[in-house]
């Protein structure tokens, strides 16, 4: 149907373009130029259909996907059991956040530094802003629950 009514509306434009102002077969050209409007609104919804497909994809961690760490940190400070049910936290580096997600799974707090393997959710982009010794917050549900420190780049 899409393109029947712009396969019309560029018949209209030719119309138009080819016949006389004030005659019938002009304005009638003007009336199937007006047929794309429809178009634009279908490619506009397709579009951001599209777009928000790709940004809810590219929010989480692919369903069953190996963990694969590419940072170790060391955390300083108490490591909640909150913090520990969930895999996926937000490492904080100046106003910028950026999603991981951990392996650990103790069932109680601990106090005192901690160390652990990170995966980042877009590694391109935040791999190259945590090199050796960078210090950064780790947030867990809109909280700062830790302090931590890059000791090493694992990929």
């Amino acid at each position: 149907m899409a393109y029947l009514l712009l396969v019309l509306a560029l018949a209209g434009g030719a119309v138009r373009h080819w016949t006389d102002k004030g005659t019938i077969a002009h304005d009638l050209g003007t009336l199937l130029l007006v047929l794309w409007l429809p178009i634009i609104g279908t490619v506009v919804g397709f579009v951001i259909n599209k777009t928000r497909k790709m940004m809810k994809a590219s929010k989480d961690f692919p369903q069953g996907a190996a963990f694969a760490p590419q940072l170790l940190v060391r955390l300083e400070g108490t490591v909640t059991a909150s913090m520990d049910t969930l895999e996926r936290v937000t490492l904080v580096l100046d106003k910028e956040g950026f999603s991981a997600r951990t392996r650990i799974a103790p069932p109680q707090a601990r106090q005192g530094p901690t160390t652990l393997e990170l995966e980042f959710l877009r590694p391109q982009l935040a791999l190259p802003r945590f090199p050796k010794n960078t210090c950064f917050d780790i947030l867990v549900q809109g909280q700062v629950v830790a302090q931590g420190r890059v000791l090493g780049v694992l990929s």
